[in-house]
């Protein structure tokens, strides 16, 4: 109960201040401005309280996926389209100017879609759901490609067509401790991957 009391003062606060803040990016820090609780919040979700659920189901040559975000408050997320020419700056230095489109859930920050799940043009989907006290990231890896987790999604949609393609990927990936930002921290995360027929 004390901890929805926290996180209902954050999700009411940043919407009472969201009336009267414009500009690009405003939300970046506005929670931790408005609600000295902020960081009491961010440690509750890190606490095992809060899980996500994902399903993929098949019918015919259908494919559904679906996930839920079991969270009491938001961060701003909207439907986000990633055409094939935006460029996607990793942290690692690389740049993926040229990829698949995708479509999905994200916060925008500083005009980079945060992606929560997503689908490629090919079909190919992948979620990131919350897995507190159990997700394990690594320090940088001369040896391996180093993507952090809030990369994952357009790294491995902008450039898989199957699923075989991205656990090829997958086997050469360092799951890099890099955070976004300050206001976006590294968040303990697994995921699911999906396609509508696996090549």
């Amino acid at each position: 109960r004390q901890r929805l009391q926290h996180c209902n003062r954050c999700r009411r606060t940043l919407h009472d201040h969201s009336q009267h803040q414009t500009g690009e990016n405003t939300e970046n820090g506005l929670v931790r401005e408005a609600c000295k609780d902020f960081h009491k919040c961010n440690e509750n979700l890190q606490g095992g309280r809060n899980m996500c659920t994902a399903i993929s189901y098949r019918s015919g040559n259908s494919h559904y996926m679906g996930r839920n975000l079991d969270l009491e408050y938001h961060y701003r997320e909207e439907v986000a389209v990633t055409c094939r020419n935006y460029p996607f700056h990793f942290r690692n230095g690389c740049i993926l100017e040229h990829h698949y489109a995708m479509i999905g859930m994200a916060t925008i920050a500083n005009g980079y879609p945060l992606y929560y799940e997503a689908t490629n043009e090919r079909g190919v989907s992948l979620a990131g759901l919350n897995f507190p006290k159990n997700a394990v990231y690594y320090p940088f890896n001369e040896d391996k490609d180093n993507i952090s987790p809030f990369e994952l999604i357009p790294w491995i949609l902008g450039q898989c067509e199957s699923v075989s393609k991205a656990e090829t990927m997958l086997k050469k990936l360092n799951l890099w401790n890099e955070p976004f930002s300050k206001e976006f921290p590294t968040s303990p995360l697994h995921w699911q991957k999906n396609l509508r027929k696996k090549t």
